[in-house]
């Protein structure tokens, strides 16, 4: 999944950014503003390293090397996603 490019996000996620550096002509970064409602998405891995800020506390559910986990992310808490991590 490269969430640079907004139409492949789209396929996992309910709702485009509501800022993004898309048409900045940066090359291999972004910088993207999410606000979702609750949602789930298909099982997928990142083509690219994601940063990425909480700015409300909900809860995660990952699954990493076959297993499956959930998490309480609190406002503010900082996420790093390796890429090409499945």
């Amino acid at each position: 999944m490269n969430f640079i490019k907004q139409e492949e996000s789209l396929q996992i996620l309910p709702t485009p950014p509501i800022l993004s550096s898309q048409h900045t002509g940066w090359s291999n970064v972004g910088l993207f503003y999410y606000r979702h409602p609750a949602h789930s998405t298909t099982e997928h891995y990142l083509t690219h390293h994601v940063l990425a800020i909480a700015y409300n506390q909900f809860q995660l559910k990952v699954r990493k090397d076959g297993k499956s986990r959930t998490q309480l992310v609190d406002n503010g808490v900082i996420q790093l996603t390796p890429a090409n991590v499945s």
